[in-house]
């Protein structure tokens, strides 16, 4: 769990140290902690860390991927984070615009003049705070409990589902381990919506972040469960009747429940599996000498891997997809291939051959940017949907220049 989370995101640090916490904490005070194994586990981790680093040196080891990563590290510090919330009004600061601004926060900044790590070390400087202090500072029950009920307002059925849990838990548990059990409970209902607010203060938290986080402690709850329990012959025959009834009321709620979200999910990935179907056709159908400049939030084609190359919608292989990859050799790789200008990617939109496709709601943000870079004012030509009406292909041209 330890090696994938910082895989993913290094800040989930902090969610697996308080999981380790609430496990190990009441073990050692009630009941003695096992060193060899874990001794083993911290092993076994090592191994597969260093592993996956050495890996990441010998493959990735160009000079191109090195200022990637390093530039791609200090974005994620700062997109979707606090730095980001302050940079709305701090951009003139480190010498942006507000249409630069407005394409950084949208992912689609490729600009290697403003978007290298020089400038967004700058911005983390401008921007920077101490967070646990300021966490501390904020501190209050009331706005602990506002936060918790926002982060969990659509999973309160899971909470409910994990209350039957600790309760069939506890009546199962072992007299000797029942106080270690209940004092893991309590860490954890009293520490989640504590570690929830502290990374409130610190990120944009995506509903997703709740739904993982409701999953680490599914494992958990059931591993501690299997410890503890000790189903005794009184127990089979005056609690056993009891907890079948709990199982039965609660499973025809939860089954029903199930059903209706696992639906909910299910038309979710059918739809942008619609959108991506249609998409794929109206990119396709395009002239051959057309050429797509697009964003990843608007072509539904992937969630692009940026150390290796990917299967294009478009069969004529003919757009660029904009992402969080944006200046990587493998994005540079894909700006040669269709002969565009790296050095100004956005000088390209103004060919005639040129397609700009985004949602229909950020359609001007890239008008106001060249408008403000070229000293020229831009006039923006709907060309019609990209097989969907939320995103559209949008031709941009010179008009006169600005008095």
């Amino acid at each position: 769990m330890f090696f994938i989370s910082i895989s993913i995101r290094l800040e989930s640090i902090y969610i697996f140290l308080f999981f380790i916490f609430t496990l190990l904490f009441p073990k050692s005070i009630f009941s003695k902690i096992n060193l060899r194994n874990i001794l083993l586990i911290t092993l076994s981790s090592s191994i597969l860390i260093l592993t996956n680093v050495l890996s990441e040196r010998v493959i990735y080891n160009q000079n191109e991927w090195k200022e990637f990563y390093k530039t791609n590290q200090l974005r994620h510090k700062i997109q979707l984070r606090e730095p980001e919330r302050k940079l709305e009004s701090t951009y003139a600061e480190i010498g942006w615009d507000k249409s630069t601004y407005d394409l950084f926060i949208r992912f689609i900044l490729i600009d290697e003049n403003e978007m290298n790590s020089g400038k967004l070390l700058k911005i983390l400087d401008t921007n920077k705070e101490n967070q646990i202090l300021k966490f501390l500072q904020n501190l209050s029950i009331t706005k602990i409990i506002n936060n918790t009920k926002l982060a969990f307002a659509p999973w309160t059925w899971v909470v409910m589902l994990f209350a039957l849990i600790a309760t069939i838990n506890l009546l199962n548990a072992h007299r000797t381990k029942i106080k270690e059990y209940i004092s893991q409970l309590v860490l954890i209902v009293s520490g989640i919506p504590l570690l929830f607010y502290y990374l409130a203060a610190s990120y944009h938290l995506p509903e997703r972040i709740s739904v993982n986080l409701l999953g680490g402690l599914a494992l958990i709850l059931i591993t501690i469960g299997t410890q503890y329990s000790h189903i005794s012959k009184k127990s089979r025959s005056i609690l056993g009747f009891f907890q079948i009834l709990i199982l039965v009321f609660g499973s025809i709620f939860y089954l029903q429940r199930f059903q209706i979200e696992l639906k909910a999910r299910q038309d979710l990935y059918l739809t942008w599996r619609s959108i991506g179907e249609q998409q794929k056709n109206s990119l396709s159908e395009q002239p051959n000498e057309i050429k797509i400049i697009g964003t990843a939030s608007s072509i539904k084609s992937d969630w692009q891997n940026p150390y290796s190359n990917f299967k294009s919608l478009d069969k004529r292989n003919n757009t660029l997809v904009l992402g969080w990859h944006n200046l990587s050799p493998v994005w540079t790789d894909g700006v040669n291939r269709m002969n565009f200008d790296s050095i100004d990617l956005y000088a390209n939109l103004m060919k005639k051959n040129v397609y700009w496709a985004i949602n229909k709601d950020d359609s001007m943000v890239i008008k106001q940017y060249l408008t403000t870079q070229l000293v020229k004012e831009i006039s923006i030509e709907d060309m019609g949907s990209i097989g969907y009406e939320q995103y559209h292909y949008y031709k941009l041209s010179e008009a006169s220049p600005i008095k």
